[in-house]
Parts: C-alpha cells; structure tokens; sequence
C-alpha cells in the first residue's frame, strides 16, 4: 500500500490527453459551471418527475460533497414547480461507536510498536458490514412512499449506492474526485471518517481513510463501474465547476484512451527526492521546499 499523505496544492495543466470522441459523447458532457450543470440536469428530468415522481442516488467517492448540487436542485425545482426532498442515506449505517468498534481494532494504537500510527489493516467488510440492518429495513420500507408525481427525492451519501439499495432508485449518480483533491480536502477539514460527525486530527483521519473509507469506497466504484450500474458521471474536482456526463459517455472516453497512450495528470509531494531539480525540470513553484 502506498500513502500519500501531504500533497502540495499545485495543478500541473501540461497533462492533456485528445481521444477521439464522438459527436454524441461531446454534446453529452455538461459543464459551464455548477449551477448550469444542476440546471440542465434537473431539466433533463422534470417531466419524468412531473408525470411519475423520481428518486435520484448520490454517492461517491470519499470527501465526494452533495450539498452544493442538492441545494441548487432545489432552487431549480422552485423555478418549475417541482418539490425537492433530500433523504441522508446515512441513517442506514451503524452508529459512530460500532463503526470505531469494527475499524478501531484493525489499527495499531500502541506508538511503540508504530511511533507514528501508520500502521495496521485493511477493512473488508465494505458498506455492507457497516450497515444497521434495522435502519436499512426501515429505509428500504419507507422510501418509495416519498415518490410521488411532481416531486423528485434526492438521496445523498456515502454508501448509499451498494446493491441493496440500488433497486430503490430512478437514477443513479456518481460523483468521483482524483486521490490528490481527497487528501487536500480531508487536509482542509472538509472530511470526517465514516460514523464521525466532525473531522478528526489529520494523521489518524488518513490513516482510517486508507484503511476503510477509501478502501469501500474504491470497491464499490469498481462494482459500479463493471456492471454498468450508474447512470450519471460527475468529476467533482472543483465545487464550482462541476462536470457531469452520462455514464455511457464516460465509459466510451475510457473506451478510447486505452487505445493510446496517456498522459497521467502528476500529483507532486514535498520531500527529499527530486529537490530542486525537480522542480526546475517541472517548472513548479519557488516556494516549493523540494518535488517528488
């Protein structure tokens, strides 16, 4: 397992890749900002939730933030006479002290053996073995009653995208962010650990995200992905600058990238390697102390 733990702020552009896409993919893909892309996608839905109603499903990757896109969903409801109910699909988890009784065990918390709390093993279980299964049944019982002609319901949240509760929705979101913009969050105290209602001193926030919510977090993905379960694509890179695609499209951009190759877009770490040549061979900032 690699760490990366701190890496520097800085959004190497040089990186470009020019697959050859279609026409459809291109005219696909929505972007010009956040608030343009809520406003056409909930126009691509509003008649469907006119006539029948529509649940919508909002996972992601971990630090993955719904709540910028799920309130202006609800500013463009106001504008067609739509309702918006946002469900947390949190409630269906165990509560923060059985989750810390399942991971906490799995970590090394005696400083020495492990001085720095680096250490220790990787959760399995997935979403699955963190899930209450009393608050899933009552989730599972009680959502489809909010569906209702007129009226989308948006349910947001980490996990809430596993097979058990895919048959509940209508459509089904992906919002996906690079390795590098996760740590710079969780870095900025934007992110607390599964069943945590605040973030937590960094190190050991990391570290449980290595050890559990990045490793659910990267299966699920994986399922999402081979089966073609999603509907939607969202790079959530930038809040204000979302980009969201239909899941077919994104699968055919991948599609054709393999086909050549690629230029990996490099995620640069202060460190003892590279130093200042590095940075020079780069052209990264002064102020950087070295590159690696």
């Amino acid at each position: 397992m690699s760490f990366m733990y701190n890496p520097y702020p800085f959004h190497d552009l040089k990186a470009v890749n020019r697959p050859e896409l279609s026409k459809k993919t291109l005219e696909s893909i929505i972007a010009g900002g956040t608030p343009n892309v809520v406003k056409q996608f909930v126009k691509g839905i509003a008649d469907r939730a006119k006539k029948e109603g529509i649940i919508v499903a909002f996972d992601g990757y971990t630090t993955a933030k719904w709540d910028l896109f799920i309130s202006l969903m609800a500013r463009e409801c106001d504008l067609l006479d739509l309702q918006l109910e946002a469900v947390d699909a949190a409630r269906t988890l165990k509560s923060g002290p059985e989750i810390d009784a399942i991971i906490d065990p799995l970590l090394i918390w005696d400083k020495k053996i492990d001085p720095t709390l680096l250490y220790g093993k990787v959760y399995h279980g997935g979403y699955e073995g963190l899930t209450d299964p009393a608050r899933e049944a009552e989730f599972k019982a009680s959502l489809p009653a909010k569906k209702a002609p007129g009226k989308i319901v948006a349910v947001y949240g980490y996990g809430s995208l596993r097979k058990s509760l895919r048959p509940l929705y209508d459509l089904k979101v992906w919002f996906d962010v690079t390795p590098m913009n996760t740590m710079l969050r969780i870095r900025g105290g934007e992110y607390a650990n599964l069943g945590k209602e605040h973030t937590g001193i960094i190190n050991r926030t990391i570290r449980r995200c290595y050890y559990c919510d990045f490793e659910n977090a990267v299966q699920l993905r994986k399922q999402l992905f081979a089966e073609g379960a999603l509907d939607w694509f969202v790079l959530d890179n930038d809040r204000a600058k979302l980009q969201m695609m239909p899941f077919a499209s994104f699968a055919d951009i991948c599609a054709q990238l393999v086909k050549y190759p690629f230029r990996a877009k490099p995620c640069y770490l202060e460190g003892v390697w590279g130093g200042s040549y590095m940075k020079k061979l780069r052209g990264l900032p002064e102020k950087m102390r070295n590159a690696a």
